[in-house]
């Protein structure tokens, strides 16, 4: 890092964002306009990527700490068909929010950066215009580029522009026969072991019907190649806790509206408290481990992948349980519940993400933001996304009725070593420009009884309690203000608190959540409240409408 950040703290920097966001407010109407450059773009025929296919190399920070990609162009097949076909090729960087904030602070930001669309260094970029408006990029350099309507609309500021390209962002208009909701909040039990024990998939429809179950699997001391069997992982968040006991007070049926049409925060709902002493339950009756709260995602994704669990919340190991498949077509994993709380309640769920995850930007420091946004422009046709998602289209798979078919030799490259296979075919590997739409009405038809089951299972059963939550999605507080502050104290409480609820004295349980919410007003959560609320109500009235939650819907 340049000389700047080497003198500041992790503590100053956000400082320094939030002073950064300040300050240039009162420039704001002055820099709206144009400021991509006025050069006249000439025309070329065919796709705006095809205009320039010269050797570039394009620099993208992804705002993720997991994340570990090098673009191999060598090696990877689908690198070297994105490279051969517009001349780019991708070093990237990726890292967490602290990272990020360096990389602000010190004006270090590569050419292209990936971030979580609520995240307060997307606000902080945009407001300093520090990231050319998306639409002036298209309208200059690649008019051919469609980005949907409904994305625009959603993501434009007080200023009239929009600033990036959302992943997995769910554009009604472009919803075709064979698309429908899902959510990430469900749970995953091994076939293979339930079926040895006597256990159902109807077990998990209580919570007590989940902890018999789980205590079977405990009792029986059983192995998988030599490992012992953990019963349970909660793997929904990636670094804490804190949305994986969101999900199971969903589950629990916790409301997100009241019948005033005023948000609710999760934290402050009476399945919260429930959910936090069903972990705790399981914390002490060894049926989750004590490193299931320390561990980051990629460590209980090891576990996962060496067939070590048995019970998985949450999606963020899908890559993990494919590749213990690839390598046992016995270890299969089955959809089970929702959880019902102890009121019963129907349980609304909230989807994978309606306005998607990460917002992709095009920062002022790239030396080509013409082959930039024309970059971006290719990685999101509908048939680079089906590539990204499943590796170059002749090589691992054909096209055959609508639906993706992947090559039997290619299927038992996977099966043989399923790392080695991802590595090459470049699979799954960049999906920060992909939308999910194409992929799910293209997916490949169901062969395997486990999966017919499951696809059954995640429509049928599942699908019955989603529900259009966009209104929710998009809530978060502005960033540099004093609420925003608020929220980051907020989250770094609870995180630590929550941790120390699961492991705690059953009889504790209660009375430390209570101080919980205690000390979440003293730190000041109605102003975080009020303005959340404020988001809420403008979000709903984006759509013209009064109400979002199902049960107060007429």
């Amino acid at each position: 890092m340049r000389g700047i950040t080497k003198k500041l703290s992790m503590f100053l920097i956000p400082i320094l964002i939030m002073t950064l966001l300040t300050a240039c407010k009162d420039d704001a109407g002055a820099d709206s306009a144009s400021t991509v450059s006025s050069d006249t773009e000439i025309k070329k025929e065919g796709p705006s990527w095809t205009w320039d296919t010269s050797p570039v190399k394009l620099t993208w920070f992804v705002d993720q700490d997991w994340y570990k990609k090098t673009w191999d162009t060598q090696n990877c097949l689908l690198d070297r068909k994105i490279t051969d076909e517009t001349g780019v090729t991708i070093e990237i960087t990726s890292g967490n929010g602290d990272k990020f904030n360096a990389l602000i602070a010190s004006d270090s930001l590569p050419d292209i950066v990936s971030t979580w669309i609520g995240s307060p260094q997307r606000q902080v970029l945009e407001k300093n215009k520090m990231v050319y408006p998306f639409n002036e990029l298209i309208e200059i350099y690649s008019p051919d580029f469609q980005v949907p309507q409904s994305m625009q609309d959603w993501f434009r500021n007080e200023d009239g522009n929009y600033y990036g390209y959302v992943n997995y962002f769910y554009a009604p208009e472009e919803v075709q026969e064979g698309n429908y909701y899902v959510t990430h909040n469900n749970f995953r039990i091994r076939k293979d072991i339930a079926e040895q024990l006597g256990i159902k998939v109807s077990d998990f429809d209580t919570k007590e019907g989940t902890i018999q179950a789980l205590k079977k699997v405990r009792d029986s001391k059983i192995q998988y190649n030599g490992l012992d069997i953990i019963p349970f992982y909660p793997c929904a968040g990636t670094r804490d806790l804190l949305l994986d006991v969101q999900y199971m007070a969903q589950q629990f049926g916790a409301d997100y509206e009241d019948s005033e049409g005023n948000w609710l925060d999760w934290r402050m709902q009476p399945e919260t408290l429930e959910a936090l002493k069903f972990y705790n339950r399981l914390y002490h009756e060894e049926l989750m481990p004590t490193d299931a709260i320390t561990l980051k995602i990629e460590q209980k994704g090891a576990k996962v992948s060496n067939g070590s669990v048995f019970m998985i919340q949450g999606r963020q190991v899908e890559n993990q349980w494919n590749d213990l498949v690839s390598r046992d077509e016995n270890a299969v994993y089955l959809l089970v519940g929702p959880i019902r709380g102890d009121e019963g309640k129907t349980p609304y769920l909230t989807t994978s993400g309606l306005t998607g995850w990460t917002m992709t930007m095009v920062t002022k420091n790239a030396k080509n933001p013409d082959r930039a946004v024309r970059f971006l422009n290719y990685m999101t046709q509908p048939e680079m996304i089906l590539e990204t998602w499943w590796g170059p289209e002749g090589v691992t798979w054909n096209m055959v009725d609508g639906h993706v078919v992947i090559k039997p030799e290619v299927e038992e490259e996977y099966k043989k070593d399923w790392a080695q296979a991802n590595l090459k075919y470049g699979d799954k590997t960049f999906e920060w420009l992909v939308s999910w739409l194409p992929i799910q009405r293209t997916y490949p038809i169901a062969t395997e009884q486990y999966m017919i089951d499951n696809e059954r299972y995640e429509r049928d059963v599942y699908g019955k309690y989603v529900f259009d939550d966009k209104c929710f999605s998009d809530v978060m507080v502005e960033a540099g203000t004093e609420e925003a502050g608020i929220y980051e104290k907020l989250n770094t409480y609870w995180i630590s608190q929550v941790a120390k609820i699961i492991v705690a004295d059953p009889g504790d349980v209660t009375a430390m959540y209570q101080e919980a919410v205690e000390k979440s007003m003293e730190l000041g959560w109605q102003k975080f409240y009020d303005a959340t609320n404020a988001r809420f109500k403008a979000n709903k009235a984006k759509l013209g409408i009064e109400f979002a939650y199902p049960p107060n819907i007429q």
